[in-house]
């Protein structure tokens, strides 16, 4: 059995999602976010400030420089009635490289922010206002291509065909 869906604008991706389930239709939206805000995420990591000293002690843990520029990324939001995401340093213990001291740095009130070196003080804002414009555009391809992987995977574990989405 063959299955084709050709979809070539944002009313036919539109008029699909709106006929799969609420979950699908979620998991869809989420994945086309993710990979439109990676652009700003990269952004984000390359406009933060590093510390150039070597590694130090700061409040009874080790401190090593570069951790607040690869603790940037995606995080997803916890809404279920609206896909949504967070883009910007992750902080806390559950991540690998903890960037909980990014706030401190945007408001110049800690002893770590006095230690770095020119500090840029808005490069998340920064990053977001130049990369916003591009996520925005690629969303409706990234929409696109989200949907055909997921609905390739259905078809995979359902029967068998081909599903091309033409953006």
């Amino acid at each position: 059995m063959i299955t084709s869906v050709n979809i070539t604008g944002v009313r036919k991706i539109d008029a699909v999602l709106s006929n799969l389930p609420d979950a699908l239709q979620h998991e869809v939206m989420i994945s086309a976010m993710r990979r439109a805000a990676r652009p700003m995420v990269q952004e984000m990591r390359r406009l933060s400030p590093e510390d150039d000293g070597g590694p130090r002690q700061y409040r009874g843990s080790l401190h090593i420089p570069g951790t607040l520029k690869k603790s940037h990324g995606i995080v997803n939001g916890k809404n279920k009635d609206y896909p949504t995401i967070y883009v910007g340093p992750r902080a806390g213990k559950k991540y690998k490289y903890d960037g909980f001291y990014f706030k401190f740095l945007i408001e110049g009130s800690d002893t770590l922010a006095s230690q770095i070196k020119n500090p840029k003080k808005n490069w998340i804002k920064q990053a977001g206002d130049s990369k916003i414009g591009q996520a925005e555009r690629s969303i409706e391809i990234e929409l696109a291509r989200a949907l055909d992987r997921k609905m390739q995977s259905i078809i995979r574990r359902h029967g068998s065909g081909k599903i091309r989405i033409a953006s």
